[in-house]
């Protein structure tokens, strides 16, 4: 737009910046605004020829004969100002206008300058850099280009230029020139932890086995910087010139220099206990490593770190515990550790069902398929350690089970201990005798499953059990009355059994003659029960009505 001003942030025609000085009288002639601070040098009449062509406006030629910095960039083919200018064809007052008095900042960000676009300046911001304020970076300790040089009068507080794209310009080298400059190679901008780049294999010392498992830091110590600018002392992390061509560089030889010094001659990185087996042959010793002896890892046995000292191996208590505390001793062997177990391990023990037997608890039934441990439990010892008991004095079966019974058959129990009923192949298995019982089975009763009158009782609490003592042996304990109580109330009151019997309930011992009050006579005789006894319904429950009935004719004819 020709003829044209930025004031304010609006563009203006300088036929309106006329008309504005009209109206302000004489002072406003001279300018139409006063200029911002960095061109208050540039106050009065005398001096708008040297940014403003006599009736053309601003001019670009004009502005970068003062800006040289910029001019230099243009003429270099670097820079946003380059883009901008030589590229997108824009005027400086595009973005940078003034008259709009002392506090204007001379620069116009269309959308804010904290959104402001930074990958048109040919650097773009990645990771945390997005994150940052633009004075974050843009301040005059980062600026590493002399621009004073090329222009005395720049502000570096308030300049957005000269600072260097490589991450060591803003960033203090924290290996101290150890790695070189290009940080990249190893740290991303999104953080410098972890340095995900870093790969160990490039390094002269190539991580193998368990050196990969080690953290860095216990390689690499952390040093002091003598040489510090702020003349403190400052820590940092030694990376070149770790000493790495020996083992005991950093791993002390357990051996004091009895193998010599080449550690690699027996071990690998795989870990110390993993021996090179054809270097050193265990075999031509006295004590040949067999079985879980080969896995071992040398110093366990040979403390001193001395491997030409003799050690005592005779006997298994050499350098094992006898964990059985002599449990054993009563064996005719004398409780060795061999004869139960072996070299491939502890467990499983040689220890035999056979073996079983000739102690004074013989396994039979169910017993035979019980854990070990579950008999032989773990106890504490008077030195505090725990232990496996396997001399039990007493073998009574409460010693391992629960009277599930709730002390009903004591009396039985301790006479006959438990086998009174049950057998050691299974508990379910049982020998009771119900005859011996104060109610003997007869009949159908023998054919009921024990647990349809044997029910639980006090379900949910300690003593929670299968009733079995005391129960009450009348009828009506088990069955429902289907006379309702009839014949209960008569006087004296007549039970069950006086009619019926126990091979079943339509078996019945009642004579009519002898037991009732009627006597069926002639064609009596001969009419079915039910012709005078029919159903009734009272109280909601249907019945077979035996009692009372009245004797009259009436009553059925």
């Amino acid at each position: 737009m020709k003829n044209a001003v930025r004031v304010a942030g609006r563009i203006v025609s300088l036929a309106a910046v006329a008309l504005l000085m009209m109206q302000r009288g004489a002072g406003a002639q001279i300018s139409p605004g006063k200029l911002a601070r960095p061109h208050a040098f540039l106050d009065g009449i005398q001096n708008c020829v040297k940014c403003h062509k006599v009736g053309r406006g601003p001019s670009a030629k004009k502005c970068l004969a003062c800006h040289k910095e910029i001019q230099q960039r243009l003429d270099e083919q670097r820079g946003f100002h380059f883009m901008v200018v030589e590229q997108e064809k824009q005027a400086c007052f595009g973005c940078h206008s003034d008259h709009a008095g002392r506090q204007f900042q001379l620069v116009y960000w269309p959308d804010g300058m904290e959104n402001f676009d930074h990958a048109r300046t040919g650097y773009r911001l990645r990771g945390k850099h997005q994150t940052l304020k633009c004075r974050d970076c843009h301040q005059p300790k980062f600026v590493r280009e002399d621009l004073r040089k090329i222009q005395p009068k720049i502000d570096l507080e308030r300049t957005f230029l000269g600072l260097p794209k490589d991450c060591l310009g803003c960033h203090e080298d924290q290996h101290r020139g150890q790695l070189g400059r290009q940080c990249l190679d190893c740290h991303t901008q999104d953080g410098w932890k972890p340095a995900s780049g870093f790969d160990h294999s490039r390094a002269r010392f190539k991580l193998t086995g368990r050196h990969r498992q080690v953290k860095c830091a216990e390689c690499h110590p952390k040093v002091r910087d003598r040489k510090a600018s702020n003349g403190k002392a400052v820590l940092y992390v030694k990376y070149k010139g770790i000493r790495f061509k020996r083992c005991t560089a950093c791993h002390d030889d357990v051996h004091a220099g009895k193998f010599g010094n080449r550690c690699e001659q027996c071990h690998s990185t795989r870990g110390w206990s993993t021996v090179n087996r054809s270097r050193f042959d265990h075999s031509k010793t006295r004590f040949p490593l067999k079985g879980r002896h080969a896995t071992v890892d040398c110093r366990k046995c040979h403390t001193s770190g001395n491997f030409l000292k003799r050690l005592a191996f005779q006997n298994c208590s050499d350098c094992h515990v006898d964990e059985h505390r002599g449990q054993f001793a009563w064996r005719e062997d004398g409780g060795r550790c061999d004869a139960c177990h072996t070299e491939d391990g502890f467990l499983p023990a040689l220890f035999t069902i056979r073996d079983h037997q000739e102690t004074r608890f013989a396994l039979a039934g169910a017993h035979l398929a019980v854990p070990c441990v579950s008999c032989h439990k773990l106890v504490t010892g008077s030195d505090g350690r725990a232990y496996r008991q396997f001399r039990i004095d007493r073998r009574a079966c409460k010693n391992c089970h629960d009277d599930v019974h709730k002390g009903q058959f004591r009396a039985q129990v301790q006479e006959h201990g438990c086998a009174y009923c049950h057998t050691t192949e299974s508990w379910e298995q049982v020998r009771f005798n119900h005859d011996r019982s104060r109610f003997p089975l007869t009949g159908q009763h023998r054919q009921v499953a024990c647990e349809q009158c044997h029910k639980p009782v006090d379900v949910g609490t300690p003593m929670e059990r299968i009733l079995f003592k005391p129960i009450e042996t009348t009828c009506q304990t088990c069955h429902q009355d289907p006379h309702m109580g009839q014949f209960s109330r008569l006087k004296p009151v007549k039970t069950c059994e006086t009619c019926h019997r126990t091979d079943g309930w339509e078996k019945l011992d009642f004579e009519h003659n002898r037991d009732s009050r009627f006597k069926l006579e002639n064609a009596h005789a001969k009419v079915e029960c039910v012709g005078c006894h029919k159903p009734v319904r009272r109280q909601g429950v249907t019945f077979i009505l035996y009692r009372p009935i009245d004797p009259k004719c009436s009553t059925c004819h």
